[in-house]
């Protein structure tokens, strides 16, 4: 049987990049922010860092001494949740939905997942304390693996 909403935090490479693979990594959906960022700085550091700046994250992990610090996005027009790191080439974590993998000739696979695109409610807009008030809008979007 199979599942039909697979959630996943999907990290993947952003910017200028060589890569056709742009998917970094995928983790539990239950797995905290604060431990993606953990796990982004450390995948930027191993892959775009120097010597230094890895022995830096190794030793000294403060926020001022090491370059890459995962942060939330601060894009104008766009409201997103999620973690950057790096500049560019960067990494972006995001809470996806519907996240499959096909089966193309040759044996490709091709992951699928949909954008969970969060949409602030109006100011004027009432809602209890106690509800959640982010809104979900979908986008598909595709990768070879």
């Amino acid at each position: 049987m199979r599942r039909r909403n697979v959630r996943a935090w999907l990290i993947t490479w952003e910017g200028d990049h060589e890569s056709e693979d742009s998917v970094a990594m995928l983790l539990h959906p239950r797995t905290p922010p604060r431990r993606v960022g953990e796990v982004i700085e450390l995948l930027y550091v191993n892959a775009c860092g120097t010597c230094g700046e890895r022995l830096v994250y190794a030793t000294e992990r403060n926020d001022w001494n090491y370059p890459y610090r995962a942060h939330s996005p601060d894009w104008r027009g766009r409201d997103c949740t999620g973690l950057v790191c790096g500049k560019n080439p960067y990494l972006y974590a995001r809470l996806v939905e519907h996240v499959t993998v096909e089966h193309g000739g040759h044996g490709a696979e091709m992951l699928r997942w949909r954008e969970i695109e969060v949409l602030m409610p109006r100011q004027y807009v009432s809602l209890p304390a106690s509800r959640h008030y982010l809104l979900g809008k979908f986008r598909p979007r595709d990768t070879v693996c």
